[in-house]
């Protein structure tokens, strides 16, 4: 009895199958049988990639000119024979995806209209073509794409899309992404009026517009525009169903009209030029809204407003944010990324993560603000610290003036601390009278003094003078903390981690890597502690 029983199976079950191969091994079962030839050559996913004609990216780096230019002759040879192939079997094509870099976009028209073309009349769904060159020297799309009327996703990477044809035959488009193409606003009006099924819709890095109006279609659910800086004055979005929405504008002065847009449910938000009554007026034309995201958003200094859908809110890099007055009673999670710390007045019991970037010195006016910030929150999940402080300048006896309440617990710490190791345990000391943590991740990545940090880091956990502070009512944390194991130690360039039964034994061969303690605490009758 014949056991290859796959052979025998129908050509689209195989066919399947391959799509779910790496692009090489569907080459390789060419050589299985005749049969599995002609399935081969049959195969309607097309994957051209540059890359595959070097065994290794080193390999492509160090190749001269006069072999890279030989070797992609050869590889659009390859293409014009794969699709000719396929064409014999007379079958529709599901995706034609091709990279390939060009010094002079001169020696492609030809070649690529009648790829294209090919695909066009062969009924492609998908189309994802990626042509690397200079930015001076992109190609024309050609013609032909626009009546491809079965397309349902079309990627396109350095083009220029300027005089809009006079007709678009995207019966069937549903996503469409653009990536640094040069791009018109009659071309941006032609394609949101025609492609009436349009789901997603993506400007990532285009250039030449100067007035963004987006008023179609209707059945728009997600829009993403990142734009080159300085291009855009204008953004006007007048979507009623769109659901979600990116804007990276990087822009010194621009106007954003999204009020059409009151069903939103997601928005992210980068680099955007808002004061705050403009972004508080902004905020409120979206009631529905249950992800807010603002990275870089510089002006901004206050943010205030009240939503009982919100579910997910995210802060980072806004310089020169002084307060956060929110309350959102159905929040899920808060995640503020900054250098700076605002005055906190916050109704989210969420569990929240924060990132912090200390570069000026560690005092204790800012250890106090990171207490007063912390109050605000239920449940810290994650406190992350980036420390590269000139000097670490805290006084325990004015920090336990000003704030006598005990610290707060904090599910996972890390530290990242580039300091002085002479710093090292008042660096501690200050983190540890904010918050007792249940895991203590060290990042120990500076390559000629991660051992010493390490070493150091244990040695004051484990080694603790209990004789400190005996005298005072509420003790510091050598009081309270019972235990320290070492849960892990993951290396910077290996996904694997090191099992360590004794630090000290290994610490002399430990890579730069993340130190993982577990830190066991027992208070009695303390509150908001572990």
């Amino acid at each position: 009895m014949d056991d290859d029983r796959i052979s025998y199976l129908p050509p689209f079950i195989i066919h399947q199958m391959m799509s779910h191969l790496f692009r090489k091994q569907v080459a390789q079962t060419s050589v299985l049988s005749k049969r599995w030839n002609h399935l081969r050559a049959s195969f309607p996913i097309f994957n051209f990639d540059e890359t595959d004609l070097f065994k290794t990216d080193s390999d492509m780096r160090l190749a001269s000119e006069e072999e890279f230019c030989e070797r992609i002759e050869n590889f659009m040879k390859f293409i014009d024979v794969s699709l000719l192939r396929f064409c014999e079997h007379k079958v529709s094509m599901q995706a034609f995806r091709l990279l390939i870099s060009l010094a002079d976009v001169e020696g492609l028209p030809c070649s690529f209209e009648n790829w294209i073309r090919l695909a066009v009349e062969n009924d492609v769904k998908e189309l994802d073509i990626t042509i690397k060159t200079d930015e001076n020297k992109l190609y024309i799309l050609p013609q032909i794409i626009f009546f491809a009327k079965l397309l349902t996703t079309l990627k396109l990477n350095g083009f220029k899309l300027e005089k809009p044809p006079d007709t678009i035959r995207f019966c069937f488009l549903k996503k469409l992404k653009l990536v640094r193409v040069h791009i018109s606003e009659p071309m941006v009006q032609k394609i949101t009026s025609d492609c009436v099924l349009l789901e997603e819709l993506y400007f990532l890095h285009c250039w030449g517009l100067k007035c963004v109006y987006i008023c179609k279609p209707d059945g728009l659910k997600i829009l993403h525009i990142q734009i080159a800086p300085n291009e855009h004055e204008r953004v006007k979005i007048d979507i009623l169903g769109l659901q979600q929405c990116d804007l990276m504008l990087y822009q010194r002065s621009c106007e954003i009209d999204m009020n059409g847009c009151s069903q939103l449910k997601d928005l992210r938000l980068g680099c955007c030029i808002f004061r705050d009554r403009e972004f508080h007026y902004f905020l409120s034309k979206f009631p529905l809204l249950e992800n807010l995201s603002m990275q870089t958003c510089h002006y901004i200094e206050r943010i205030k407003f009240s939503s009982d859908r919100l579910k997910n809110l995210s802060i980072g890099n806004c310089s020169y944010l002084e307060a956060i007055d929110v309350d959102t009673p159905n929040l899920l999670s808060f995640v503020y990324q900054n250098d700076t710390l605002p005055i906190s007045s916050m109704n989210a019991p969420c569990p929240w993560m924060v990132r912090l970037v200390i570069e000026g010195d560690l005092d204790t006016t800012w250890c106090l603000k990171l207490k007063k910030f912390l109050a605000a929150s239920t449940e810290i999940k994650e406190l992350t610290l980036y420390c590269t402080s000139n000097k670490v300048l805290f006084d325990l006896e004015e920090f336990r003036r000003v704030s006598p309440s005990p610290p707060y617990k904090v599910c996972y710490v890390s530290l990242f601390p580039t300091i002085l190791p002479s710093d090292y345990e008042t660096l501690l000391d200050a983190l540890l009278w904010i918050c007792y943590p249940k895991c203590l991740s060290v990042e120990a990545w500076d390559k000629k003094d991660h051992i010493n940090l390490i070493e150091s880091i244990y040695v004051i956990l484990t080694n603790r003078d209990l004789n400190c502070c005996n005298s005072c009512d509420f003790k510091c944390w050598r009081h309270y903390l019972k235990d320290v194991k070492i849960e892990s130690f993951l290396p910077l360039v290996d996904p694997n981690p090191i099992i360590i039964d004794n630090l000290m034994d290994v610490l002399p061969n430990l890579p730069p890597g993340s130190l993982r303690l577990h830190l066991d605490w027992c208070f009695s009758g303390v509150d908001k502690m572990i």
